[in-house]
């Protein structure tokens, strides 16, 4: 396709002509990305999906039902009923957030911080595969310390929202969020 556009620039009057074809080609060759395979297509997309099932299964399944558990075993009472009682859904809100939030905010900050490091790092692995590497390695890590990390700092009756077990499983949300962050933002 050759058609050409011309104009006259300055007060010479001199034509200045320039084919569109010029302007693709320059903007092709400056914003033209990589082919992709199709079983990298296919690796992103289950990455991607797995990271969205990972987040749903922590939001809305893990997180509150270990809040829930935590919270009982740190009620105060000499039966299940007054135990249950002291769980009230003011506490469970209060305590869900007060472990959620600090990991919320460490995802609004390392998403962006690990997306322009991946961006400026150069090496033998690539730019962006340490980061998926070692930010998944983490996440699981993180995962572990959720899991087991509460149960080590349980205080069973002692009555206290913000029970050592508690801020424990918001520590270990906190490495989770910051690994996935880490793992994902290079996309």
């Amino acid at each position: 396709m050759s058609m050409k556009t011309s104009g006259t620039t300055g007060t010479a009057g001199t034509a200045g002509a320039m084919s569109i074809e010029t302007t693709g080609a320059l903007s092709g060759a400056l914003g033209q990305l990589p082919r992709i395979s199709t079983w990298k297509m296919i690796a992103i997309s289950v990455f991607w999906f797995a990271i969205n099932f990972h987040w749903g299964a922590v939001s809305s399944l893990l997180v509150p039902s270990q809040v829930d558990a935590l919270l009982l075993k740190e009620a105060p009472g000499a039966t299940l009923a007054a135990q249950a009682a002291w769980v009230n859904p003011a506490r469970e809100g209060l305590s869900l957030a007060i472990v959620t939030a600090p990991g919320l905010l460490v995802a609004l900050i390392a998403n962006p911080f690990f997306g322009l490091l991946s961006d400026r790092t150069r090496g033998r692995f690539g730019r962006r595969r340490p980061y998926i590497l070692i930010g998944t390695a983490l996440n699981l890590v993180g995962l572990a310390l959720m899991a087991a990390g509460p149960l080590l700092f349980i205080q069973g009756g002692s009555g206290n929202a913000l029970a050592p077990s508690l801020l424990c499983l918001m520590l270990g949300l906190m490495v989770t969020q910051l690994a996935n962050n880490a793992a994902a933002a290079p996309f």
